[in-house]
């Protein structure tokens, strides 16, 4: 009998699981799952080794990987979290998705015997199942608006609620970090949750600054004012989801801008990092120096890649000494190698207590510093155009899965109970 691959749902979004199940094999057969993804130039794969059951079966749910795969245990979505870069590629790409309005399409494979990565990419080789699955960032029903208002560069996403019975939703802006450009992906998929989302663009878009130019506090001020007054917005402020560079700026503007409500700040502390130019009206804002940064090529992975060697800094943290008592999280990767949780822990015990109530920070054991949402690839080296090489931020595969999946719930409640009081959580 033909071997039946089933995966369910084929259209989901990138946080929703998929169930994967294998039927009419041998009893006990071994076989490889594979899992492939092209988006562009962009290819990444993943395989797991498996042992049918008794009555031929096989289901992701249930059933453990061996652990000559990419992974080892029962984890529904290990084929996605452990993709790479296929053979070929360059080293140190990060699957991204700049345009959330298609899908990453996964092509699932299942092929006899417990075959290895080079095996998986032959074209001699011949699956014995194949189906695929979409996964999406942004759900049917959300509406996607590119925006340009006065400064305003980036891209709203609303969610069916607002759309279909003019009812307001919690506001938050998404940053991403030093690559520049817009990122949508974080943005829809947080609006097909619920969220009213405005992925802001603040360099290297359009007619935003160059990279390395100076970036202006007026300019996420208005963009704060902007969303906080949108009509389908619940008045009163918004939040920020930061990371990295994102990360930094929302926690300045937290300091001085009262209709910043709540902010995550993922991998990065109350501090501006390396070369951060900023400036509040006239005055420049300190920054650590980057000419005080010590680095070194290694080539720990068998390609060459920078490592920084983490310093205290002279610059000074952030204080909030100003009225604005927003709440903030911080979500931190244990293994990032470009953060110290201890500095995090040390400015938290300086603030008097009620400031410090209002601060939560998390650290997920064994993550890296690129946080992402569930089931995203782990880049641990990503490439940097500004050194020309791979650097290393740290992190571990299957801790670093769990982090994700379990910091974006986090994230959707935090916003929830600090954005809003009058409507509940479509999560």
């Amino acid at each position: 009998m033909e071997v039946h691959l089933i995966c369910e749902p084929k259209n989901a979004l990138v946080d929703d699981i998929i169930r994967i199940k294998i039927t009419h094999l041998n009893p006990e057969q071994h076989v490889t799952v594979c899992c492939k993804l092209q988006d562009k130039a962009i290819i990444f794969g993943s395989y797991a080794h498996y042992t049918a059951s008794t009555v031929g079966m096989i289901d992701l749910t249930v059933d453990s990987a061996a652990n000559s795969g990419m992974y080892s245990g029962v984890e529904p979505m290990g084929l996605f979290w452990s993709m790479v870069s296929a053979p070929g590629q360059r080293t140190g790409e990060r699957l991204l998705k700049s345009d959330a309005g298609t899908p990453f399409e996964c092509d699932i494979s299942v092929y006899t015997d417990h075959v290895g990565w080079e095996c998986m990419w032959s074209e001699e080789m011949e699956p014995i199942a194949e189906e695929t699955v979409a996964r999406w960032y942004k759900g049917r029903d959300v509406q996607r608006i590119e925006i340009e208002e006065g400064q305003i560069r980036g891209t709203l996403f609303l969610p069916p609620s607002v759309l279909l019975s003019n009812e307001k939703r919690p506001g938050i802006i998404d940053m991403f970090g030093i690559r520049g450009g817009i990122l949508e992906m974080r943005a829809a998929l947080l609006a097909s949750r619920g969220f009213v989302t405005l992925a802001l663009a603040y360099f290297n878009y359009k007619d935003t600054p160059k990279e390395g130019s100076y970036l202006h506090y007026e300019y996420f001020e208005e963009a704060i004012k902007w969303l906080s007054f949108h009509p389908s917005v619940i008045p009163g402020g918004v939040g920020i989801l930061g990371e990295s560079l994102g990360a930094q700026i929302a926690l300045y503007m937290a300091m001085y801008c009262p209709l910043l409500r709540a902010l995550v700040a993922i991998s990065y502390p109350p501090i501006f990092g390396y070369n951060t130019r900023f400036m509040h009206g006239d005055q420049p804002i300190g920054h650590k120096n980057f000419k005080d940064i010590k680095w070194r090529i290694t080539n720990t992975f068998g390609y060459d890649m920078v490592e920084w060697e983490h310093q205290p800094t002279d610059c000074p943290y952030f204080q909030f000494e100003t009225e604005n008592t927003p709440k903030i999280l911080f979500i931190v990767g244990g293994d990032d190698k470009h953060n110290d949780v201890e500095e995090y822990e040390q400015w938290i015990k300086g603030l008097p207590p009620e400031r410090a109530d209002n601060v939560e920070l998390i650290v997920y054991p064994g993550a890296g510093h690129m946080i992402e949402p569930p089931y995203s690839p782990l880049c641990k080296t990503p490439f940097t155009k500004g050194i020309r090489l791979p650097v290393f931020y740290g992190g571990e595969t299957q801790p670093h899965a769990v982090a994700q999946e379990e910091s974006w719930k986090k994230i959707q409640e935090f916003f929830w109970l600090n954005l809003s009081s009058s409507v509940t959580s479509r999560m």
